[in-house]
């Protein structure tokens, strides 16, 4: 097995040659929550089995077992299956992830030589990211504890990368003036990460906090997510240079019967650096009894929209 451990200071690598925006980005995506996508991402304080892929402390209290597929654009597509199933007073859950995508043959690689010059080869054609990730987590005095491990690697061509990494965290069910709902969740990922790790595998170490709250306004049911995540930029201190990264995602639902609800659901972000991402996200989800059917819209930079449908059963 060939371990991609290159690493420039500055920018290691960058895809050039981007004709009618063919060549895939330097960062694949990882957003792996329809729901979550469509509300800018901000899922650290999430209630739904997909929240694994986002930090794990939630899992004790999150439920369901869901699947998603994401079109990007005509050489990139991705999808995530996730489950969570409870275990005495805990849970644990089970989710992974691939994405797919292929280069055409004019895309280059742009890289840092040995004497310092920057050295241009073809991309490979094909490059594939898949994530697995295992985790459990409890509650304990009101407060939820969780840990995860999960398993990273990309196939670009014939070279191949992969490490194991953790991710941890805690998070807290409350109230704001004694009526209000509010979740406030902590997560750091990627623990055990390298530098090279953030440009071959996009796992950089990341820390973030997450919080979200509703209630019913008028004949309306209101969800407001928020997130703000500080993620390490190549081998500096985390908090002191790295990238600041924030999202804000509101939905709006109504209920005709219990257990039967429509939503739509709108998002602003800040995305990270070298990603081909857009600002706004929106969507919309239908929940048929045990059934929900979630659909999420994100821009990506000089493209079309991408397209994720998902489907969860409880």
């Amino acid at each position: 097995m060939n371990r991609v451990r290159t690493l420039a200071p500055a920018l290691i690598a960058l895809f050039a040659g981007r004709l009618s925006a063919q060549c895939l980005p330097l960062r694949l995506p990882i957003g792996a929550s329809t729901r979550g996508i469509a509300m800018a991402d901000a899922n650290t304080a999430g209630r739904d089995d997909d929240v694994i892929f986002y930090g794990p402390a939630q899992l004790a209290v999150a439920r369901g077992t869901s699947a998603s597929v994401e079109r990007y654009s005509d050489r990139l597509v991705g999808g995530a299956l996730s489950t969570v199933s409870r275990i005495a007073s805990g849970a644990v859950g089970l989710g992974a992830q691939i994405i797919e995508g292929r280069n055409e043959p004019q895309c280059n690689l742009v890289s840092v030589g040995p004497n310092g010059l920057f050295v241009s080869s073809p991309a490979p054609r094909d490059v594939t990211r898949m994530l697995a990730v295992i985790g459990g987590a409890g509650t304990f005095k009101r407060f939820h504890f969780g840990a995860s491990a999960k398993y990273a690697g990309v196939q670009a061509g014939d070279e191949r990368t992969s490490r194991l990494m953790f991710d941890a965290g805690v998070s807290r069910d409350m109230s704001l003036a004694d009526f209000v709902p509010l979740t406030v969740a902590v997560a750091v990922q990627n623990i055990g990460t390298s530098a090279a790790d953030t440009v071959q595998l996009n796992t950089p170490l990341r820390a973030a906090l997450g919080l979200t709250s509703g209630g019913p306004v008028g004949p309306l049911d209101l969800a407001v997510a928020a997130q703000v995540a500080v993620e390490r930029n190549a081998n500096q201190p985390l908090f002191q240079h790295g990238r600041m990264i924030g999202g804000l995602g509101l939905e709006l639902g109504y209920a005709w019967l219990d257990g039967y609800n429509f939503a739509l659901r709108v998002g602003e972000r800040v995305p990270p650096t070298r990603t081909d991402i857009g600002h706004f996200t929106f969507g919309a989800g239908l929940v048929l009894d045990r059934v929900t059917i979630d659909y999420a819209g994100e821009g990506e930079v000089g493209s079309r929209l991408a397209h994720r449908i998902g489907i969860r059963l409880r």
